[in-house]
């Protein structure tokens, strides 16, 4: 069984907590479209959101017991000590196979039977998938997708050395695990230990959402490199269609 991981961004580092809770809420809606029905999701939160609907047992929320950010430096160790409650509360489940969602993506309908069919010692990551620009509606492929989103990969977490450490350490991170590091860094860092490397998925099976106005890169003012920027402005995007709204859950 696959368990998607949320980490959730604090109330007081939101620009608009409300965008945020939407964004939020059209994202687990696109969990929970799953066809196979075998998954739970865990999220991970300083102030619980309003839900736009109601859920099944299969969706648990964590709450931080840690202050919330108060530097914009502070906004990615935040989501590191999120992150790592997350796999921390999934170890106790016994899982074995996590996805980490951002919360302002979607994912396939097909994630979760896709992997609950299958083993691999280290996981799978996505090779491709899909940049969505929320003020145009308009969709396109985007390839090396591991380098730009942050659902973009399911880790096998069951050959971890014991709990993980979810220990506050006041904003001083320590990175360790693989997850702690940034996912770009995942294939190399997996070649420099040696280990098993992950497989690339064989379907396009995340959205990554643009000018939400929330965007952590956005939020932090993080540049995009030059060839994400020649791309986006010489591949034109196109109004995604049925198939496609229904997959992802996608919002009209």
């Amino acid at each position: 069984m696959i368990y998607f991981l949320i980490p959730l961004r604090s109330k007081k580092t939101s620009n608009n907590w409300e965008v945020v809770e939407n964004l939020f809420n059209n994202t687990l809606r696109s969990v929970f479209n799953q066809i196979d029905d075998n998954f739970r999701v865990i999220v991970a939160c300083h102030e619980k959101p309003k839900l736009d609907q109601a859920y099944d047992e299969r969706l648990e929320f964590l709450t931080a017991d840690f202050p919330s950010p108060t530097q914009t430096s502070q906004h990615i160790t935040d989501k590191y000590y999120k992150k790592r409650m997350l796999i921390h509360r999934a170890q106790q489940h016994g899982a074995s196979y996590v996805m980490f969602v951002d919360a302002d993506d979607y994912i396939s309908n097909r994630l979760a039977g896709w992997v609950n069919g299958r083993n691999h010692p280290t996981g799978w990551f996505f090779k491709t998938g899909y940049e969505y620009n929320a003020i145009e509606d308009s969709i396109r492929v985007a390839p090396n997708f591991i380098n730009i989103c942050g659902t973009s990969a399911i880790l096998n977490i069951s050959n971890l050395d014991g709990l993980v450490n979810k220990e506050f350490t006041n904003y001083v991170r320590k990175d360790e695990y693989l997850f702690d590091f940034g996912h770009n860094e995942w294939i190399s860092i997996l070649n420099d230990r040696k280990q098993p490397q992950l497989d690339a998925i064989p379907f396009r099976a995340a959205i990554y959402v643009l000018n939400t106005g929330e965007n952590m890169n956005f939020v932090l003012g993080q540049r995009i490199g030059r060839f994400r920027q020649l791309y986006r402005r010489f591949i034109p995007g196109f109004k995604p269609g049925k198939k496609l709204r229904e997959e992802f859950a996608l919002k009209l």
